[in-house]
């Protein structure tokens, strides 16, 4: 579910102050972990190790994060289409 404001402008009518905006499951774009601060829009590439996710940032920094469900996590960002840099053997 997704929240939008609506702009105010005194010369027009105001019909609606707050949307809500379902979608599928499959669609929605909110983040599974609330605790992460970071948009899907700064973010470069990630990889796992050990549950561990080592995410690089557009702006060149490099930090970890530990999601409680790692699956979820990592289709998350999938779904946004962030390089998945697989480690090999």
């Amino acid at each position: 579910m997704q929240l939008i404001d609506a702009l105010i402008d005194s010369n027009q009518w105001i019909v609606l102050t707050r949307a809500i905006i379902l979608a599928p499951p499959n669609q929605i774009i909110s983040m599974p972990i609330a605790n992460f601060p970071y948009a899907p829009e700064e973010l470069s590439a990630f990889a796992v190790t050990f549950g561990t996710f080592i995410i690089s940032l557009k702006n060149g920094q490099i930090i970890h994060h530990d999601p409680a469900d790692e699956e979820a996590f990592k289709q998350w960002l999938l779904e946004h289409e962030v390089r998945y840099l697989a480690l090999r053997n």
